[in-house]
């Protein structure tokens, strides 16, 4: 964001920023409302706007919109060199959240894939080598599931065995 930014903000701006923070919904609802007007302000606002929207609905756990919110971000974010929003990382952050929408939707090795390349990022956050331990085990190989398959049809058979050796004595 360029560092000469001006203290006039737009009527749209200053309505949704009047919104709680806490209130995911009606900031998700004011942003779905007037989206096109969104997109025409400055684009300061429009990504101040965008980003808080996003988080809003991470935060309501709508998490397929989400995905969709965060792509943009992150690549509007990197197009204009935008590091940093009220004090937060904002790459780094969307994607975090993005690697744990995916862990929710049960989209283990998307996830594992972004959580590798924010290890490579920052080493030492633990939040992100916590969910990355926590991805990996519920992430299990093909041979788990035929495994468990194989010993219930095992068990299966042992029952069918066992009742017809009872009908037979």
């Amino acid at each position: 964001m360029p560092s000469t930014r001006s203290t006039y903000h737009s009527r749209l701006y200053r309505d949704f920023k009047g919104i709680a923070p806490a209130a995911y919904h009606d900031l998700i609802r004011f942003f779905e409302e007037k989206e096109t007007e969104i997109r025409r302000l400055d684009p300061d606002e429009a990504f101040e706007m965008t980003v808080v929207y996003t988080e809003a609905l991470y935060e309501a756990e709508a998490f397929r919109k989400f995905l969709l919110m965060a792509d943009e971000v992150i690549e509007t974010s990197m197009r204009q060199s935008i590091h940093r929003l009220e004090g937060r990382d904002v790459y780094f952050q969307m994607l975090y959240q993005k690697a744990y929408a995916y862990y929710r939707l049960l989209e283990y090795a998307k996830a594992e894939y972004i959580l590798r390349q924010l290890l490579q990022i920052d080493p030492d956050h633990a939040g992100v080598a916590s969910l990355l331990r926590r991805n990996l085990y519920r992430c299990k190989p093909r041979y788990v599931d035929h495994a468990r398959a194989g010993s219930v049809l095992l068990f299966f058979l042992a029952a069918l065995v066992i009742g017809v050796e009872v009908l037979l004595v």
